[in-house]
Formats: structure tokens, sequence, C-alpha cells
């Protein structure tokens, strides 16, 4: 199999993790889910290289420098990212602030432990590729990031972990540090340009057609800012407050048009919903 192959696969990956962060109720479902989708595609790339191999060693250095860590680093995140979760649940703000800055100085610390092989990947230095990122390699490092390569040499180099590693934390970093502001500011977060977000912990249970019903009816009604907002902004609305991505709405709208009966399906549940419930009261 080539590398465009594997790229081909890492991308289905990350629409497969993309999709199940709009379904997973709560985080530890996506944790668990997410894990064993990254696992699955671990195992089946270890497959495929051991059968197939590489046509040159160019291919081999860039699968492991660039390819494999692209999934490994998934794994490692959420198995560390439960950790994390797991660790701090129930605990107060002040317990769970004290926490995350702990967890926090120990990723900071993995970096300053390894800022050789840090500049190194991150400045996109090539001329020990040879050494780092080619199976068999004797000259290897005593490290515990090597454990891999000394149980799997088949499917390990001597710092595809690392980079795998750097990947991981780099995203727990950001992770850490907006949950940190998040517990200091209530609610509020920072998005990528320091600026503040609402982040909601709660969860989309329905479909995204639901989703697409509601805004567009919403809009219809003019019930938000008298009408004088976006279609594409009430959609990011919800993104923001259930923690799901819609995606390309208007095809979902489209379809929902489509409908030969009952287009408004979601909406006309609600309505029958409600006023069961109110009906129920009533006796």
């Amino acid at each position: 199999m080539d590398n465009k192959a594997y790229e081909d696969k890492i991308l289905k990956l990350e629409d497969e993790l993309n999709f199940l962060k709009s379904q997973a109720h709560d985080i530890f479902t996506l944790i668990e889910l997410a894990i064993g989708l990254c696992n699955s595609a671990m195992i089946k790339m270890r497959k495929t290289v051991l059968s197939e191999g590489f046509s040159n060693t160019d291919d081999e250095i860039y699968f492991f420098k660039y390819l494999k860590p692209k999934i490994n680093s998934k794994l490692i995140f959420y198995i560390q990212l439960f950790d994390i979760e797991i660790k701090r649940r129930d605990a107060s703000n002040e317990i769970q602030i004290h926490y995350l800055e702990e967890v926090l100085a120990g990723l900071h610390h993995y970096f300053q432990e390894n800022m050789e092989f840090c500049q190194y990947y991150w400045r996109t230095q090539i001329y020990l590729d040879h050494i780092y990122f080619l199976r068999g390699n004797k000259n290897m490092r005593i490290h515990s990031d090597n454990l891999v390569n000394l149980i799997d040499p088949d499917f390990s180099t001597t710092y595809d972990q690392t980079v795998a590693k750097i990947i991981a934390y780099e995203r727990l970093v950001k992770y850490v540090e907006n949950e940190i502001v998040k517990l200091k500011n209530g609610s509020m977060g920072l998005n990528g340009e320091g600026q503040e977000v609402f982040h909601s912990k709660a969860y989309w249970s329905g479909t995204l057609t639901a989703i697409v019903e509601l805004a567009y009816a919403l809009d219809s009604v003019k019930a938000v800012n008298n009408g004088h907002i976006e279609i594409k902004k009430l959609v990011e609305m919800f993104e923001m407050m259930f923690n799901i991505k819609v995606g390309d709405y208007y095809r979902i709208f489209k379809e929902i048009q489509k409908r030969k009966k009952d287009r408004t399906k979601f909406l006309s549940s609600l309505v029958e919903a409600l006023n069961k419930r109110m009906y129920d009261l009533d006796e």
C-alpha cells in the first residue's frame, strides 16, 4: 500500500472521530469509542505494513515520521484524556484547577526533557531521518518511549513514538489550558485567537436533521433577533451549545425539503410530545 492510501485511511478515521464528537452524550462515551476506533486503525495499519512493506526507504521514513504518528497520537491523546477526566471527576473547581496545573507542568516537562528532538521535529529537519525513522536501527536510545520499538521492532522505529507523543501532548496542553480557563471563569474558555468563547457541557442526542429543522423553523418565525440573523449563525450557536458539528446544513435542509410527507418530522414530534406531557399532567 502506498502512503497516499494510508493518508486516505487517516482522513476516514478523522471523519469518524468528528462524527463521534457530534453524537456522544458525554465525554467518557466519546473517549471509549474514540480509543476503540484509533486502536482498530493502528491494528489494521500494522497488518498492512507487515504484509506489504515499503517500496523504498523514503516511503518508510515518511510513514513512520508523519503517518503512523497521526493515528498513534490520537490514541495517546484519548488514553491520557481518560486519565485526566476520571481523576478530576466530581472534584471541586479549586481541586480540579490544582490537578490540571500539575498535568500541564508534566506535559511541559516532557517537552523540556526531549527538547533536542522536539527542536529537530518542530523545525522540520531531515538530516537524521534515516536514523530516527527507519526500522532496524541498532543505534537506539535507551528511553521509555523506545519500549514500543523493543517490543514491536517490525512496526516501530526509534522515534516515531516520540513524534506521536509530541503531537498528542501539544493537543493536551491546549485542552488542559482551556479547561483551567473555563474553571476559573465559569463556562468561558478561549478560542485560537485568545478570545473568550462559551463552552457548554450539554451534548445533542438527536439527529443532525433535527438541528437543521429547528434552526430553519426559528428563522422562519423570526424568533431570534427579530429575524436579523443568518441561518449559518443559528446553526453555529447550536453547534456551540450542544457540542455538535452539523456540517453542510444547507444540503441537509434540501434533503428535508425532498421528503414526500411530514417534512417537519422533528418539529411534529416536539408538538406531539409536549401535548402528551400536558395532557398527562391534566389527569
